[in-house]
Order: C-alpha cells, then sequence, then structure tokens
C-alpha cells in the first residue's frame, strides 16, 4: 500500500479525535502565534505524540463491536492497523522535520553573531499580555468523558520515552477533570525539572480528549524586586553607620512654600547643594582650586544666613542633613564618593561644624545668641566676662576629648566657648574635675598676663596657675599632673590675647586647636608652686588654622561680624 493511500485509511480511523486535536492546534497556534515558529511547531509534535501514545495503549484508533470474523478479515484487519500505525508514525516524523526546519531557520542568525549566542524563547514576550486558552464547551467535554493522563502508561502497548522540550521552558502538565479519581501516578511531561503548580490558582479547565491544555503556556519568572527610583527620597541613615539627623528633622516633609524674607537662605543653600554635587562629579582635579574656595565661601556664610523660626524646614527642603547628598558627605568619607580622601581639611572641619550647629537647631545668625549680656555701653570688656550663658543653651563641657568640636572652631568671647561646651570656667585657664583631670585649657596674654608661655605650634611650654596658699599646689596645676599620670589629652584653646608671645594666636576671639597631650611637667617656682607642663598636640587633627590663607580661622565673615558687633553693642573699638 502507498503512501498516500495509508494516509487517506488513517484519516477516517482517527476521526474521533480529529475534531479536538484540531481545537487544540488552534488554541495553541493563537497561544504561541508571538513566539518563533518551530515553537509552535513543537507544541504540535507534543499533542501528536500523545496521539499516537494513546493509539499505542488503547490497541486500536477506534473499537470496533465485537463478532466472530474469519481468519481473512483478520488478516485484513491487522494489515489495517498496521497501516495506521505507520501512517501516524510517518506523520509524526514529518512533524519534527517542520520542527527542525523552523528551529534551524531561528537560530541561524545566532550563530553570525556570537554576542548573542545565548538564544531565549520568551525574548520579546510580555506576560501581562500572553492570551489564555478559551474554555470548552461544557457539553463537548461532557461526551469526551475522562481519559488517563498523557504521561499515564499502559500495559497494552510500548510508550516511546517522553520528549523533553527544555529550550521551550514551558510545561504541559497532566490532570483529570473533576468527575475523574486521580490515577495512583500521573507523571507529566516536564519541561523544567520542577513543573509549575497552577490548580490552586486556577479552576479545573475541560481538555481535549480528557487532556488538560491550562498549564501550556509561558513559564513566568518570578518577579525580582524592582529598585527604588533614583528621585525617590533616599534614606537619611545609611545601614552602614550609626550617623543620622535629629528626630525633628526626620519628621518633616518636603514643602514647596517660600517666602521672600528667606529667599536668599533659600537661594544660598541651593548653591551649596550644587556646588558639592559639581565637585564631587568631577573628582579629586588639581584645577578645582577655584571651585572649591567659592565652597569654602558659600560654608562661612551660611552661618550667618537669616533663616529663623523657617530654618529647620529650610534645610529639610534641601536634605542638607542628610547622609548621602547634605553636609555629611563632606566630611564624613563614607559618603564622599569619588571625594573620598580629597575634601581639605579646613572645609571638612567647617561642614561639620554647621552640620553640628544646624542639628542642635541654632539657626541664629547672632555670634553673641544664648548669652545674657550685662553691659551694653561703651566701657564693656573686650573678653565680655561680665555676661552670663543662658542655662538652656549652654552645654556641659565635663567630657574628654574633642566631643562635638572640630579643628578650627572660632568663637568671639570665652563666654561663647563655655556655652558650647569647649571650655568650663569663664576666668579659670584650666577648667576639670579633680578624679579625672582637666578636660581644657587655653592660652591667653595681656597686661594682666604673667605666665611666661612658649608656644610652638605643635608644641607648648604652657605653666600651671601659681598658688594663692603658701605649700598647697593649686587646683588648675594638680589637674594637669592627673592628665599626665592617666595619659589623657586636654583641649587646647589660643586666645587673640596671646598674639604677643604666639604667632598661631586667632586674629580675634578665641580658637579651638585640637587635642594636647600632656607629656611632662616640673617645677620652676617653689614658692609660687609653679609647675611648667609640655603639651605635644596629637597628630593627625589637620594644621592650626592660623594665619590668613582662606583656611584660617577667623574667617572675612567672622572678622567683619566681630567688628560689627563691637560698632553696635559698644564693645571697645572697631579696628
Amino acid at each position: 500500500m502507498g503512501d498516500k493511500q495509508m494516509e487517506s485509511s488513517a484519516e477516517p480511523l482517527l476521526s474521533d479525535l480529529a475534531l479536538s486535536v484540531q481545537a487544540g492546534f488552534r488554541e495553541l497556534d493563537e497561544l504561541w502565534k508571538d513566539q518563533p515558529r518551530w515553537v509552535a511547531e513543537d507544541k504540535r509534535l507534543s499533542v501528536l505524540e500523545a496521539a499516537l501514545a494513546e493509539q499505542q495503549a488503547s490497541g486500536s484508533t477506534k473499537r470496533q463491536p465485537s463478532r466472530h470474523l474469519s481468519s481473512d478479515e483478520s488478516a485484513g484487519h491487522s494489515g489495517s492497523d498496521d497501516a495506521k500505525q505507520q501512517a501516524l508514525e510517518r506523520q509524526r516524523q514529518k512533524q519534527r522535520q517542520l520542527v527542525e526546519k523552523h528551529r534551524k531557520a531561528v537560530l541561524q542568525p545566532r550563530k553570525a553573531n556570537p554576542s548573542t549566542a545565548t538564544f531565549n524563547t520568551l525574548e520579546g514576550w510580555n506576560p501581562r499580555k500572553a492570551p489564555r486558552l478559551k474554555s470548552f464547551d461544557k457539553a463537548s467535554d461532557a461526551r469526551r468523558g475522562s481519559v488517563s493522563s498523557l504521561g499515564e502508561h499502559s500495559e497494552h502497548g510500548n510508550r516511546e520515552p517522553q520528549r523533553e522540550v527544555s529550550k521551550a521552558h514551558h510545561t504541559i502538565s497532566a490532570q483529570p477533570p473533576p468527575s475523574a479519581k486521580p490515577a495512583a501516578s500521573t507523571p507529566s511531561l516536564p519541561l523544567k525539572p520542577e513543573p509549575r503548580k497552577t490548580l490552586d490558582r486556577h479552576p479545573a479547565r475541560p481538555s481535549f480528549s480528557g487532556r488538560d491544555l491550562s498549564s501550556i503556556k509561558p513559564s513566568k519568572k518570578p518577579r525580582e524586586e524592582t529598585s527604588s527610583n533614583s528621585s525617590s527620597p533616599k534614606s537619611p541613615i545609611s545601614s552602614s553607620t550609626g550617623r543620622g539627623p535629629p528626630e525633628w528633622y526626620t519628621k518633616l516633609k518636603v514643602s514647596n512654600k517660600r517666602s521672600a524674607e528667606t529667599s536668599n537662605a533659600d537661594t544660598l543653600l541651593q548653591r551649596l547643594r550644587d556646588q558639592v554635587a559639581t565637585l564631587k562629579k568631577a573628582g579629586p582635579r588639581v584645577n578645582s582650586q577655584m571651585e572649591m574656595n567659592e565652597l569654602r565661601e558659600m560654608l562661612h556664610e551660611a552661618p550667618f544666613l537669616a533663616m529663623g523660626p523657617a530654618g529647620p524646614q529650610l534645610l529639610r527642603n534641601k536634605r542638607m542633613l542628610h547622609n548621602e547628598d547634605g553636609l555629611p558627605q563632606i566630611f564624613d568619607d563614607q559618603f564622599a564618593g569619588s571625594m573620598k580622601g580629597a575634601w581639605p581639611w579646613d572645609v571638612q572641619s567647617d561642614a561639620a561644624e554647621l552640620y553640628h550647629k544646624w542639628c542642635a537647631k541654632n539657626f541664629d545668625d547672632d555670634m553673641l545668641f544664648g548669652l545674657e549680656l550685662a553691659q551694653k555701653g561703651k566701657y564693656a570688656d573686650d573678653d565680655r566676662a561680665a555676661d552670663t550663658v543662658k542655662k538652656e543653651c549652654k552645654v556641659s563641657s565635663k567630657y574628654k576629648g574633642n566631643g562635638k568640636l572640630v579643628n578650627g572652631q572660632w568663637w568671639p568671647t570665652l563666654l561663647c566657648a563655655l556655652r558650647d561646651g569647649a571650655h568650663g570656667d569663664s576666668q579659670a585657664g584650666i577648667s576639670g574635675d579633680a578624679g579625672v583631670g582637666a578636660y581644657s585649657c587655653f592660652m591667653s596674654g595681656g597686661k594682666n598676663h604673667v605666665y611666661p608661655d612658649k608656644d610652638q605650634g605643635d608644641v607648648v611650654e604652657y605653666f600651671g596657675q601659681d598658688t594663692t596658699n603658701p605649700g598647697q599646689i593649686s587646683r588648675g596645676t594638680l589637674l594637669l599632673m592627673k592628665n599626665k599620670e592617666d595619659n589623657i589629652p586636654v583641649r587646647f584653646i589660643r586666645s587673640s590675647k596671646a598674639s604677643s608671645h604666639s604667632k598661631y594666636a586667632p586674629q580675634l576671639g578665641f580658637r579651638y586647636d585640637g587635642l594636647y597631650d600632656v607629656t611632662d611637667y616640673e617645677l620652676v617656682d617653689k614658692v609660687k608652686e609653679r609647675y611648667r607642663f609640655r603639651l605635644v598636640r596629637q597628630a593627625g587633627q589637620g594644621p592650626i588654622r592660623g594665619g590668613v590663607g582662606p583656611e584660617a580661622r577667623p574667617t572675612r565673615q567672622e572678622v567683619e561680624r566681630f567688628k560689627q558687633d563691637k560698632r553696635f553693642r559698644g564693645i571697645g573699638k572697631a579696628d
């Protein structure tokens, strides 16, 4: 019998499956219309193999009524069954050739371009637009009844090993209709190590010949958690640091309201923010000195911004206290980005001082804020020693080390240094506790200064206080001795009055110059119990901020304000 005759003889014998198979083809074509042609043909091949497996399991494509057959009739039926089997096998071979043809056509361009050698059958597939299978007619499904699973093995014939289409990345699951009891073992045709479980998500759907097509669909990868938008607010607290803005700042939300009274402050804050971003983007460069000096000027002007009650909101709007894009990115290398280790030491100190000032909710542009001014006339002393610090504004000075002070921090008067916790006594040059030692000391001068201190910058010969009780060492001297015994550093402050014997003294006021170790001391006057101490500045604090360069303190803005204070408040004469 010829091939055409065998194929034609097989067609009527498959009429009981023809309609359902064709319906399955149509739905598969609709589902895979946007995919490469070979994928759709591959699915058709799976359907044909399933039909062939069922044919082999049942022993015949269509059962005939039981009757007595002659030997000739039996031989005829046997030959007919062989013809059916061969026709199905040829149809499957043709389908395989068609799959391979389309598959090579798709993969051929990939070989020409090695960069795209990795082939993805789901390329261009949008899971949200993927069509779902249409429900079959319930009446038609009822007529078909339940059929054993596609993967079920039968004792009536040998089943060809299941073909795994791994490149399609999809799964054809076996599911009996609700009316049928599940088989003891219902293996599926796995296209992935683990088949998708769709039973809990979607109700069972009718299928051709009892086979469910609802699972023949693109297998979606788990949706990855999308990263936050670059424009979304960044967290002010990094997971790698304990630094963070104060609570009052984190409770504020960005506001678009602007006031004419604070427009200058708003503009300067934005300029400051933009300048930092520009320098970070450029990275360390030799020719960036002009841009860096502009940043210095902004940091020196910022403490005198007239923000008033609007200060907190202005800072929040400009994210000035945020770690990633606020002031910490200047003085904290964790947030410095490309400028890590490249910010000038004085710029870092000024940014840190401004950060601490604003974190303390201090938006007053008056250098004498927090003081009760006792004298306002022309007889006021330059150091305003008669003034007092308001209790609510005073910071404790009873701590070791720098605290929140920075190298070069400057005050117009000693009372201002007391207000910020740099020193603890408005009269004595040495401040501390008997059981701990000295926390701080300052070097002064003037007509009433009787101690021959020698200032060499990093090394200072500093004299303790003379005793007022013969035979007893003064309290201040005992404190510095304790520092030597316990190896405790002392905060060292220089006064402008020490300029007569120190080239490191500030031009005006008082300046904090870092921590000094008490390395030695000796008695120089037994009657006065006068001791001379050797103080050595600790390394790694940055240079002393004296001189007249852009890093000097007081800054140009501080000097101008100081002179204005003297003029308006009658503190001496304007220089």
